[in-house]
């Protein structure tokens, strides 16, 4: 390739800042600052966080995922976590610690791969935005705090970050490192053991990279030089993640590893990718904010925008009304919808659920979308110098696209379009650089960078504040365990229930938690006899279900903790209105994403062989009968 060429491709990277110390101390000082705020607490003993702590602990003792007990994701966020414990010892701090250093090394990272992208005030934004949106998380991207529902989420979006930022890094130069090579060896490896959408994001970077490739540093033939360098690559990122995967197959076997992979059934209940009425109307809101932002832009610098654009003005704010009416529509859908909205639409639930990160990022998403199909389209038929300077920005929505896909026309939980959560740092990179290439684009602003740089800043802070009233709000039960004392919002059920067991059971016996639980036992340093972990969700085989009935019949516990009720809430599926309904076109799913008429037989064993001894809320305590009763 020619050197104006690659001049080309330098400027629009926009080279990286020579790396700054200074800043990374910053960031990490901030991030200590959030883990401060977050440590120790959990909301209860039950759900997605205090599971995977469990499962974590039953690694720490010598268990392996798969084969011993349900691990919905691919290993490695249970083997770092269960070796953590084994190590340290099975206490909530190391787990906290873990997550603390995980945490920040995702912000730095983010900070550290948007740089490539965005200039060095924007790329801190990003970062700080993450950060400040990660610690006012409760659930799904919780950053520096136990209450995550999978650290798996974390790691993956290391690894993947780790690849582009090694893979920017060469189509801006042309060549690769030894460090960047061992760089991207470690975050495919990181990527393709953590998370199924990191797989898919990891491969389709990998892929991308060399693609456009092509177009950039081997435009005139040289075809095998091209496929010798970036199999060798490809070959060499994954070599590890297949290694690692082939021994936990031979340990566990192919049918349950990839059967946990696949979530136990989870992954053909829904088919998010699927367009409904619904999503695709969610979709079109979801760029009308988009428009919105633009006229408020235009309106703010009505003279230029009227001196330069005219008349074309009163159709982008006609847009701008009809997309406000489309968002006022949507709304009912949301309300009904999603959990912000449990028990109603009040004015703190809507500014709550308008300032959320998938929210925010949703505009960001559809339009990052729409851009990469017209890249993807027309980056060929481009001259070179547009051609090469669009490569970064198709590479970093080529994964971004492709973890979306699980959630561009609904969920498992939700018939709403969503951002995956898993592509939260990827959209955050990509928020600046739109808005930035808006602001240059149409001159609306004399120092775009300072102004899109408060923009973030400003809802980081709002984000921020939140989670600090929140927090300070917020009373906690402090609960000593053998695993060392932790915090809980939950200050009636859960430390009545945990007393109660500690009282009734032996360190070191076994405790049957079928409440979607782990917390008691992990607090108790107690084991579990059967193989699942949670009673929801999945739909498992025959086999899956066999082996819980098997494992209590031989090892039958003392006390087993359940949700009240004849069933004990559990559910074989997702008992919501998100079927699948490929290939159908519909408005809305009107399919049960379970099936009612399956049972559980270990759930049958217990009331046959457990009765009722004490309650408290929701959760019941039974006992075994003696023998004869």
């Amino acid at each position: 390739m020619t050197a104006t060429a690659a001049v080309t491709v330098q400027s629009a990277a926009r080279s990286p800042m020579v790396s700054s110390r200074a800043t990374a101390a910053g960031l990490i000082l901030f991030c200590v600052a959030l883990c401060a705020l977050r440590w120790g607490k959990l909301d209860t003993l039950w759900g997605d966080s205090p599971r995977w702590i469990f499962e974590a602990y039953r690694t720490g003792s010598g268990e392996y995922p798969y084969r011993d007990f349900t691990w919905q994701y691919p290993p490695l966020a249970n083997l770092l976590s269960g070796a953590v414990l084994s190590v340290v010892g099975a206490k909530f701090a190391a787990l906290q610690g873990l997550l603390d250093i995980i945490g920040v090394s995702l912000v730095l990272l983010t900070w550290d791969t948007a740089r490539r992208f965005v200039p060095g005030l924007l790329a801190v934004s990003a970062a700080i935005v993450l950060a400040c949106a990660g610690v006012a998380n409760a659930a799904n991207f919780a950053l520096f705090s136990l209450q995550i529902y999978t650290p798996a989420i974390l790691l993956g979006g290391i690894g993947l970050l780790l690849v582009i930022r090694e893979m920017a890094d060469y189509l801006t130069s042309g060549s690769m490192t030894r460090a960047g090579l061992g760089w991207t060896i470690a975050g495919s490896t990181i990527g393709l053991l953590s998370k199924p959408e990191f797989i898919v994001g990891v491969l389709g970077c990998l892929v991308a990279t060399a693609l456009l490739d092509r177009y950039i540093w081997f435009p005139c033939g040289a075809r095998a030089g091209w496929a010798w360098r970036h199999g060798r690559v490809f070959l060499l990122a994954t070599a590890p993640a297949i290694a690692a995967y082939a021994a936990i197959v031979a340990l566990c076997g192919a049918h349950r590893v990839f059967s946990a992979i696949g979530g136990y059934g989870t992954a053909a209940l829904t088919c998010p990718w699927w367009p409904t009425g619904l999503g695709v109307f969610g979709a079109l809101v979801a760029v009308g904010y988009g428009v919105i932002a633009v006229a408020v832009c235009c309106l703010l610098q009505f003279r230029r925008s009227w001196a330069r654009y005219g008349k074309m003005n009163i159709l982008l704010w006609s847009g701008a009304l009809l997309s406000a009416a489309a968002g006022v529509a949507y709304l009912p859908y949301c309300v009904a919808e999603l959990p912000v909205f449990s028990g109603g639409a009040t004015p703190f639930r809507i500014v709550s659920f308008f300032l959320s990160t998938g929210t925010v990022l949703l505009p960001v998403m559809w339009i990052g979308i729409l851009l990469w199909v017209a890249l993807i389209f027309g980056i060929a038929r481009m001259p070179e110098r547009r051609r090469t300077a669009h490569s970064l920005l198709t590479l970093l929505l080529t994964p971004a696209f492709l973890i979306s896909l699980r959630g561009l026309f609904g969920g498992t939980m939700s018939q709403l379009t969503q951002v995956s959560m898993a592509a939260y740092p990827l959209w955050l990179i990509v928020w600046p650089y739109l808005m930035l290439w808006f602001l240059r684009k149409f001159e609306f602003s004399r120092h775009p960078t300072v102004a899109i740089s408060a923009i973030l800043l400003a809802y980081g802070a709002l984000r921020l504040m939140g989670a600090v009233v929140t927090e300070t709000a917020t009373q906690y039960a402090r609960l000593d365990t053998d695993a060392g004392t932790i915090r809980l919002r939950d200050t009636q059920v859960a430390p009545k229930v945990f007393a109660y067991v500690m009282t009734h059971t032996d360190r070191g016996e076994p405790l049957l938690d079928v409440a979607d639980g782990g917390g008691v036992n992990f607090g108790g340093h107690r084991a579990s006899p059967i193989f699942s972990t949670q009673f929801t969700a999945f739909e498992p085989d025959a086999n899956h279900l066999n082996t819980d009935l098997v494992r209590i019949e031989k090892n039958p516990p003392r006390l087993v903790i359940a949700n009240a009720g004849a069933n004990f809430q559990a559910t074989y599926g997702l008992c919501m209105n998100t079927g699948c309904t490929f290939p159908a076109l519909v408005w809305r799913s009107s399919r049960l994403a379970c099936d009612p008429t399956r049972t559980f037989p270990v759930l049958d064993y217990i009331r046959s062989h457990y009765q009722q001894v004490a309650r408290f809320g929701e959760k019941v305590i039974y006992a075994r009968k003696a023998a004869g009763e």
